[in-house]
């Protein structure tokens, strides 16, 4: 029993539970179906709170406070505090600057050679520290500096000194110059001091000479008796006081006959055809022929007809014009008054073979006619503008004429005028904009300003009159409106500033935009010397700029940096200029600008070298113009690819060189290459005769001797070197014969009447005789030797 009660219990407890759990759900749902959501509210955040100190980096920290719970069914899903990184106030900072840098190269030369050195600001100043200093750069004078350069400078030349040239020889004047003072220190090489000009010598004595006779002339006469001439040429002119020539002519009688028979030339063509009577019909025409060689002597006689005609035709007769009847007058070229009529006739057979003209063909008479008639003019045009814009005036119409009148027929008026009231030049009164407000008429408190206007166009007429022209309106500020200070209404600014174009504001002084454009003497502004770029920070008070030089140059006398100062000034930069580091040369010389005429291809006319400012620079060179070839360069040395001529060829060439360092700069410089004229040998010897008679008189001239020689106007002198044994002699030019021995028996009488003797002579030009005479054989450089065949011939009247 007590078991059962036990179980009946907890049955009943586990019912009630769920009961109550079940209940207490829906008592939940239930209160949830009547409640209002409301969400909290915050209030603003709070200012921004920074931990860190000066010139570090801390966190910075916001609040806000909730200004309203939230409902039992409401929500508070805001921040109340916030977070950012942050930087402290600037710290106090001095200007720290840069040591000192090393001192650059000295600048200049002789007593005005200087270097510099500069220093850069390491940090700038900020937050009130002392500023930097203005002095950046120092200079000092250098202890030993090169010396500056000196050009040569030559005196002006003497005068001509005398020609050294022999008679008739080529030769040469001088003159001089000395120096006035000579180069240093790398300055321009002294030009020559001599100079010299070719020259003849005078004429040398030379005595007549002449030829053998030449063969008796023909018989001057052709039938009967007459004369025979013969001549003999001067082979040498009598020059400066030499003997005079013989007569060079000879006559003689003689007989001749020559008989030739006449003869005449061929028949001409027929001429023009002549009238046998009157200027036309049948006529007659001629031919004729001419004698072209009379009868001489006892020869044939000429004929006697020279004259042939034919009959022919000498064209037609003339026929003169005939006309017809004249027609009608014409109508009159008049409407009033006097005119003109015309009449005209026809041709009935026309001119021909020059016959009589035709008359005219046209005839004129006076005419009178009368037809007036009276003017036709259009309707009146519409009434014109009035006379005036502002009053009483008048007005016009006009008419034109349609047709006009002929004769005495007349016109009506063409225009006429009214009176009208016009008022269209009314204008009302306009002014201009307010011009600007005057000052204040306190300085530094409130006051008043007054501004005004003008005006553009008075009233015209009945126009509007013009409105007020002044304004006003209260003015002035504490402290006179000035940012820094106000004194008796002036306004003034700190040390560095400067007043705006209001007279209140201050602002930066300004130091202007820096310019630099300077270049030393002794440089070339583009190629030595360039300007230096800036890059500036601003143009005003505490700003700076930086300076720079294009690749291949380096500043000279400045600072890398200038800074503009309180005083609106920039610190000094004048002279500061870029330098190119490397230059061009300055001259490139030959040692030598002549060459002898026939040297050989290859040799070496000079050699080259160059002047650079850029002490230890190399160079190489390149020959842009070789004169057509004629030259080459090997190096430094400036060859000729050719064996030049004096006579033939130019007297001189021009090459032109360049000589570049070895950072590819240059010069060009152009050189005359001079052709020596060189004293050649004679090339050959000749002889106007090459026999001469047996038995021939002692003195005899056998021929005369000539020379041929690529020296142009050259004299010769002759040598005999070898005489034949002594049987020629030579005179000058001419060759005589020394024995009387000279016959056919001496050269052992052989069965021709010919033997030949070998000769050798010596030509040496005029003035080098004595060399040639005393030198076996005779020099090659002045002489020329030829071996001549002389041929003995036997004298046939002797044979006879």
């Amino acid at each position: 029993m007590s078991a059962f009660r036990l179980l009946h219990r907890c049955l009943l407890v586990a019912v009630v539970l769920t009961c109550l759990a079940s209940d207490s759900r829906g008592w939940w749902r239930r209160r949830r179906r009547g409640c209002t959501v409301v969400n909290c509210a915050v209030n603003n955040w709070s200012s921004w709170s920074c931990s860190a100190n000066c010139g570090t980096t801390g966190t910075k920290t916001r609040r806000r406070t909730v200004s309203r719970a939230q409902s039992n069914c409401g929500s508070c899903n805001y921040n109340l505090l916030d977070t950012a990184s942050c930087s402290g106030p600037c710290c106090l900072t001095n200007c720290i600057m840069n040591s000192w840098g090393s001192w650059g190269s000295c600048v200049g030369c002789g007593s005005t050679c200087t270097q510099y050195r500069y220093r850069s600001v390491y940090r700038q100043p900020s937050c009130g520290g002392s500023s930097c200093p203005t002095s950046k750069s120092q200079a000092q004078r250098c202890s030993s500096c090169p010396c500056c350069s000196v050009n040569c400078a030559v005196n002006g030349w003497g005068n001509w000194g005398s020609c050294n040239a022999p008679c008739n020889g080529k030769g040469y004047r001088y003159r001089y110059r000395s120096i006035s003072r000579s180069s240093a220190c790398g300055g321009s090489s002294c030009p020559s001091t001599t100079d010299s000009i070719s020259c003849i010598g005078g004429c040398c004595r030379v005595n007549c000479s002449v030829g053998s006779w030449s063969a008796w002339s023909q018989c001057s006469s052709s039938c009967g008796s007459g004369s025979a001439q013969r001549s003999r040429s001067i082979l040498a002119n009598p020059t400066c006081g030499g003997t005079s020539c013989p007569s060079t002519s000879g006559t003689k009688p003689c007989t001749r006959y020559d008989n030739r028979d006449c003869s005449v030339n061929s028949w001409s063509s027929y001429g023009t055809c002549q009238a046998n009577s009157g200027g036309c019909g049948s006529g007659t025409r001629y031919r004729y022929r001419t004698i072209s060689a009379n009868a001489q002597c006892n020869g044939a006689p000429c004929p006697s007809n020279l004259v042939g005609s034919q009959s022919c035709n000498a064209g037609c007769c003339p026929v003169n014009c005939q006309v017809g009847s004249w027609g009608s007058w014409g109508s009159c070229s008049a409407s009033c008054g006097s005119g003109l009529q015309y009449r005209t006739r026809s041709i009935t057979r026309s001119v021909s073979c020059g016959g009589t003209s035709c008359p005219s063909l046209k005839d004129a008479k006076t005419c009178h006619l009368d037809l007036s008639r009276p003017c036709q003019v259009s309707s009146w045009s519409s009434w014109g503008s009035c006379s005036t814009n502002c009053g009483q005036g008048t007005k016009t119409r006009t008419r034109t004429v349609t047709l006009s009148a002929l004769c005495r027929g007349s016109c009506p008026a063409l225009s006429e005028t009214t009176s009208c009231t016009s008022y269209s030049a009314n204008k009302d009164c306009r002014v201009n904009g307010w011009g600007g407000w005057g000052s204040c008429s306190q300085k530094c408190s409130t006051g008043l300003q007054y501004r005004y206007r003008t005006v553009s166009q008075q009233k015209v007429c009945n126009g509007a009159s013009c409105p007020s022209l002044s304004s006003t309106k209260a003015c002035g500020q504490s402290n006179g409106g000035c940012q820094h200070y106000c004194n008796n209404g002036v306004c003034s600014c700190q040390t560095g500033y400067v007043l705006g174009s209001d007279a209140a504001a201050c602002s930066p002084r300004s130091c202007g935009t820096p310019t630099i454009k300077f270049c030393p003497s002794g440089t070339t502004y583009g190629t030595t010397c360039k300007y230096p770029t800036l890059s500036c920070t601003g143009t005003t008070y505490h700003h700076s700029c930086s300076v720079a030089c294009p690749s291949g140059y380096s500043i000279k006398n400045g600072p890398s940096t200038i800074v503009c100062l309180s005083s609106g000034a920039w610190t000094v930069y004048g002279t500061t200029y870029c330098r190119r580091n490397n230059d061009p040369p300055t001259k490139v010389s030959l040692s030598n600008s002549a060459v002898n005429e026939n040297v050989a291809a290859t040799t070496v006319v000079g050699t080259l070298s160059t002047s650079d400012p850029n002490a230890g620079d190399s160079h190489t060179y390149a020959l842009l113009n070789s004169a057509g070839g004629k030259f080459t360069l090997s190096g430094t040395s400036l060859k000729i690819t050719f064996s030049p001529d004096f006579e033939s060829q130019p007297h001189s060439y021009t090459v032109k060189v360049r000589s570049t360092d070895k950072k590819g700069l240059y010069r060009d410089e152009t050189f005359t290459i001079a052709i020596i004229d060189v004293n050649e040998s004679p090339v050959s010897v000749s002889i106007s005769n090459s026999f001469v008679n047996e038995n021939s008189n002692k003195g005899t001239a056998v021929g005369s001797l000539s020379t041929v020689d690529p020296e142009t106007n050259q004299k010769h002198t002759y040598v005999l070197v070898d005489s034949a044994n002594g049987r020629f002699v030579l005179k000058g030019n001419v060759l005589q014969v020394k024995q009387t021995t000279l016959d056919l028996q001496f050269f052992h009488k052989l069965p021709y009447a010919c033997r030949l003797l070998f000769l050798t002579l010596a030509v040496c030009p005029k003035g080098a005789a004595n060399a040639c005479s005393t030198m076996s054989p005779a020099p090659a450089t002045v002489s020329s030797s030829a071996a001549l065949t002389m041929a003995v011939q036997q004298n046939l009247k002797t044979l006879r």
